[in-house]
């Protein structure tokens, strides 16, 4: 077994031992909310994009026990500009703030403010939404 390969192994190794388990593996901690968070009713595309990630994620509820409400911030930065002003690359940056509150007492079990990851493109790309700006070209 080369050096690599035993540093690999090693770090596998010390992860099994601290406790370390997958979220969505058998029996981890995301596997509870598969089916139960009904997230709140989208109003942009970004909205849209997060919505379907979540149900891709956590399955379509059909009886929610968590409603999942959020605010999605985008923002474009010029990053790239020539000598006469034309933007040539930008970044892509976003987040998201949400809460997740119980459906049936209206107490709220967690919030955040979650940083999206950004991206970056070229201008023959502008960004009009956060998801046609960051994926691959064709």
């Amino acid at each position: 077994m080369s050096l690599p390969d035993r540093r690999i192994f090693l770090g596998f190794a010390l992860l099994a031992g601290c406790g370390f388990t997958p979220a969505y593996g058998p029996g981890g901690a995301a596997v509870a909310l598969t089916g139960q968070v009904r997230a709140a009713t989208p109003i942009d595309r970004n909205g849209f994009d997060l919505v379907g990630r979540l149900e891709d994620r956590l399955g379509r509820p059909q009886v929610a026990r968590f409603d999942l409400t959020y605010t999605i911030d985008t923002a474009s930065i010029a990053v790239g500009v020539t000598p006469d002003g034309t933007i040539t690359r930008y970044n892509l940056t976003g987040a998201v703030d949400w809460s997740l509150t119980d459906a049936a007492p209206e107490r709220t079990p967690a919030t955040s403010a979650h940083p999206a990851a950004g991206c970056r493109r070229g201008a023959d790309r502008p960004p009009t939404d956060a998801k046609a700006a960051c994926q691959p070209r064709p």
